[in-house]
């Protein structure tokens, strides 16, 4: 089974997942990735090898699969190629519990009913290719989801508010009937 192609990065680094048929694309998202010391992803690539057909087979089921194997900070996926079926690829991924938290920047026309569209089927923001080239390492870090394990750490540590205390002290008692 193939895997999807990695460019060298170190392993705990941020990962943005591509899935554009544009080289254009790829290659932007590999400059401004290694600028910021990321991890490329090319998603497309690696669901074709796997599956052998489209990457929407299963209502794009297969590709939430690799997301939550990725665990990306980014998903980028062009929006102008007219038979990749994205729609269906960003509501599954949007709609899926474990990978709706991944901002997905679309990369499409600047005409306003599409981008609307897009939105609205679940991208997080839409631009345009050249608007992408032009500043593809501000794009990226601007729309990826960094998590930093350290603050999270950090702040699971801290004590519950009283008002959630009580809250808990009281389900358990079960006085969350009236």
């Amino acid at each position: 089974m193939s895997q999807p192609r990695v460019e060298p990065a170190p392993p705990d680094a941020p990962a943005v997942a591509v899935l554009a048929g544009d080289p254009r694309i790829g290659a932007s998202a590999a400059a401004a990735a290694a600028t910021l010391g990321w991890r490329i992803v090319v998603v497309n690539a690696g669901l074709r090898e796997r599956f052998r057909r489209p990457v929407v087979r299963g209502g794009g089921l297969d590709l939430v699969a690799m997301l939550v194997d990725l665990r990306p900070a980014l998903l980028l996926i062009e929006l102008d190629a007219p038979s990749s079926g994205w729609e269906r690829i960003v509501t599954a991924a949007k709609t899926d519990p474990a990978t709706r938290r991944i901002p997905i920047l679309g990369i499409g026309s600047d005409e306003p009913a599409f981008r609307a569209g897009a939105l609205a089927a679940g991208c997080d923001a839409v631009m345009t290719m050249e608007a992408f080239g032009a500043d593809a390492v501000e794009s990226l870090r601007r729309s990826a989801r960094i998590d930093d394990a350290a603050e999270l750490a950090r702040q699971s540590a801290l004590p519950l508010p009283e008002a959630a205390r009580r809250a808990v002290a009281e389900f358990n008692a079960g006085d969350y009937f009236e």
